[in-house]
């Protein structure tokens, strides 16, 4: 079943109560997304990794709200980033995420409390090493951003539309295949949001929907933690299509910049490093989208001779 552009109804919800948190996001055309500094992250050169958290912000640098990573220690330190996890929503300013606050966004990544769930970041060849989140899902409402199944080199993510039971493709996040590396100090790259056909296949003007944008560094110290930490920037330009009319909507984009972040940017190989026994130098200059892996291509300057 394919749900026709006047058919979209927003997406009501009883206990989650975000709503008044995403109309924010209605009177801006484009959005800012920073993801915060941790400095126990830079000071380990990204070794250590803690929870996530990422500033809303319009154009004008003014904060908006902050969505923050809720996950388990153990599971995030070994698992990462193919971690489980939960996003919430705060209040501009505030620095935790209490653990009343409904789940704005949720994926089952490795293994957690014990139970394995799925395998992630190698060939997406079923739905147990498919990346999939679930946002704004109440009792079988809401939505869902799912990575296609054995999509060759084409990075694209399907975004359903949850009602009663039924499951409804409305959108598709569509991507470079070349993206990350050297390449992303001098580029930026951008993620398509577009309409979609009931196979999940781009119909309509590519983008109609919105477009995400990973931002190349400006400056000294967004360089320096482009180098040495997974923190990125991002915005998110939101086009005319009816669907952004719906402050639920909007906030599966946000949703799915998240995805986008996670899937693709987390497991980013480093720009420069060693080779496993040090004997050369590994420089990323961009990585590619194969089968559901982030493959790098790499320069290699050896650093022993063989005499």
């Amino acid at each position: 079943m394919e749900m026709s552009q006047g058919s979209y109804q927003p997406v009501a919800h009883e206990i989650y109560e975000t709503k008044n948190t995403l109309s924010k996001l209605l009177n801006h055309q484009t959005i800012k997304v920073r993801q915060q500094a941790n400095w126990g992250e830079v000071l380990s050169l990204g070794c250590c990794e803690f929870n996530n958290r990422y500033s809303i912000k319009d154009m004008n640098d003014n904060e908006l709200f902050r969505v923050m990573e809720d996950s388990d220690c153990m599971n995030r330190c070994c698992c990462a980033p193919g971690h489980t996890y939960e996003l919430k929503l705060v209040e501009s300013g505030q620095m935790a995420a209490l653990e009343n606050i409904p789940v704005f966004m949720h994926r089952d990544g490795c293994c957690a409390d014990g139970v394995c769930y799925k395998c992630l970041g190698c060939f997406t060849c079923g739905e147990s090493c498919q990346d999939a989140s679930e946002v704004l899902n109440d009792k079988g409402t809401g939505f869902s951003i799912e990575e296609k199944i054995m999509n060759g080199c084409s990075a694209e993510m399907v975004i359903f539309k949850h009602d009663s039971g039924n499951k409804v493709p409305i959108g598709v996040v569509h991507g470079p295949t070349f993206f990350g590396g050297c390449i992303e100090c001098c580029l930026d790259s951008d993620w398509l949001v577009s309409r979609c056909d009931k196979d999940g296949n781009v119909s309509g003007t590519p983008g109609a929907i919105g477009r995400i944008r990973k931002k190349k560094p400006e400056g000294c110290y967004d360089m320096i933690c482009e180098f040495c930490t997974d923190f990125d920037r991002y915005e998110i330009e939101f086009g005319n299509d009816p669907y952004n009319a719906d402050p639920n909507f909007r906030g599966v984009m946000l949703g799915a910049l998240f995805h986008t972040d996670f899937q693709f940017f987390e497991y980013d190989n480093p720009m420069c490093g060693m080779n496993s026994d040090n004997s050369a130098i590994l420089i990323t200059i961009c990585n590619f989208y194969c089968y559901g892996c982030v493959c790098p291509i790499q320069c290699c300057i050896p650093t022993k001779s063989d005499g």
